[in-house]
């Protein structure tokens, strides 16, 4: 598999200052220090650094900010703008199903950089978990792009109109998403299982109809099956806007690709979403 390409760009500041050991004193210097990194991160990034001035931050100028973009734009291949339009895609099925989302109490949804996070009640758990499996639905149908996530329960902030947000269940759900999630799935922790266990409770329903639980014993939202619940839809229904939309031929062409690429951390988060579709008779050959 390829390296990836890294345009580093120093410019100075309090990342190239050093201590003088005569006066004690804190200088700028003129070595650039990503190139003392450089050769840690060889083996897997190709690294492009480039220094075009060594200023203190407040003195950074509009004409320098001109040079900076100007250098970008110079050692740009000409896709990023494919994985800028694939977000905007995204966020707007999110911001879309989100504003049609009247039930769910206190509902916060932020956008930052390709994450997206929904801060809601937890007695919303329930509206939470379909508004994520008509969001996760839509995004591979329309956008051929697979998500993974998680859903925790615990304390939050949100401040300056949902631009700011930190507390432990922030940092939990994306570490549960990092770590555990693994496959195109959005695992639920014990606290979501509990919240979701006492309310269904109430009308005598199983979990399962909102999650499913794999064969690594991680619970996950059955966005399909919740999907096709709330559209009323049979399972010859979501065959059909499957095969419609491409999505058996995008599937397998992603798998075989990266299976034969020997890229298997990729090629088995296709497989595992042709096994779930599979598992659920949805799958074009049943």
């Amino acid at each position: 598999m390829s390296k990836k390409r890294i345009l580093l760009i120093h410019t100075g500041g309090t990342i190239s200052m050093a201590k003088d050991q005569q006066s004690g004193a804190v200088l700028p210097s003129q070595q650039n220090p990503m190139e003392e990194q450089s050769a840690q991160v060889g083996d897997y990034a190709d690294l492009l650094i480039e220094a075009p001035f060594t200023l203190p931050s407040p003195h950074i100028t509009p004409d320098q900010m001109l040079t900076i973009k100007q250098l970008i734009e110079n050692n740009r291949k000409g896709n990023e703008h494919i994985a800028i339009d694939k977000i905007e895609e995204m966020r707007k099925i999110v911001s879309t199903s989100a504003d049609i989302s009247d039930s769910i109490e206190e509902l916060n949804y932020l956008h930052i950089s390709d994450s997206f996070v929904f801060v809601c009640t937890p007695k919303s758990v329930i509206s939470l978990i379909e508004l994520l499996a008509t969001i996760q639905t839509r995004i591979i149908n329309e956008c051929n792009f697979l998500l993974r996530g998680a859903i925790t329960i615990g304390d939050t902030i949100i401040r300056e109109d949902g631009k700011f947000i930190i507390g432990p269940a922030y940092i939990q759900a994306f570490q549960l998403q990092e770590d555990d999630a693994i496959y195109p799935r959005i695992i639920a922790d014990k606290s979501v299982i509990k919240q979701l266990t006492k309310q269904l409770n109430k009308s005598n329903e199983s979990i399962n109809k909102y999650l499913k639980q794999d064969s690594d014993k991680e619970y996950f939202v059955d966005y399909i099956t919740v999907y096709m619940d709330r559209g009323e839809l049979e399972k010859t229904d979501m065959t059909i806007t499957l095969r419609r939309e491409n999505i058996f031929s995008y599937l397998s062409s992603g798998f075989d690709k990266y299976y034969k690429d020997n890229n298997h951390n990729i090629s088995q988060k296709y497989g595992w979403t042709m096994q779930y579709y599979k598992n659920l008779g949805v799958w074009e050959d049943g």
